[in-house]
């Protein structure tokens, strides 16, 4: 279905509540999703090299730490030769060292930056995300980082733009 139109395919893998026009948004909790997937299964639904773009916009903070190298693959696998991943997510070790400080006096905001807001089970975080380990683990799958940002207001939350490409070869 997905990878039979003419126009780029775009994927917003964990959409949640935030549907993007252009995309296809891809949840397993949100009803307003436009296919459901669970990311901890695999393989996802798409066939290989067949999406220009994929984002996961604090998506990959819910899921097991055991999962996130799979997860980069599988993101690998279905992204095309130059095709681009967008990644959000709180940076581990910034919200801890702000809960470890009480930053602002907001401790238990910290607190949630780190657990996540645990309303339901998407909601809890899983996995401790440091830029730096992030960075190295996407490169050795074949994710260049091309630009990494800071959200403007919270600082702690990274955005990673990496591009697909030749994984590197270590042997």
């Amino acid at each position: 279905m997905l990878n039979n139109l003419q126009q780029p395919v775009k994927l917003n893998l964990g959409c949640g509540g935030y549907k993007s026009p252009g995309y296809v948004n891809v949840d397993l909790y949100n009803p307003a999703r436009d296919l459901t997937c669970d990311l901890t299964k695999f393989p996802y639904p798409f066939k290989d090299c067949s999406a220009d773009e994929i984002v996961m916009s604090h998506v990959i903070e819910h899921l097991s730490w055991r999962l996130t190298e799979r997860v980069l693959e599988e993101v690998y696998r279905i992204l095309k030769p130059g095709g681009l991943l967008k990644l959000g997510y709180p940076d581990f070790l910034e919200c801890a060292k702000n809960f470890v400080d009480n930053k602002q006096g907001l401790r238990d905001w910290w607190k949630q930056t780190i657990y996540g807001m645990q309303i339901d089970d998407g909601q809890y975080h899983k996995a401790p995300i440091i830029t730096d380990e992030l960075v190295d683990m996407m490169r050795a799958i074949g994710l260049k980082t091309t630009e990494i940002t800071s959200e403007a207001g919270r600082e702690y939350n990274k955005n990673i733009t990496a591009i697909k490409v030749e994984p590197l070869n270590w042997f």
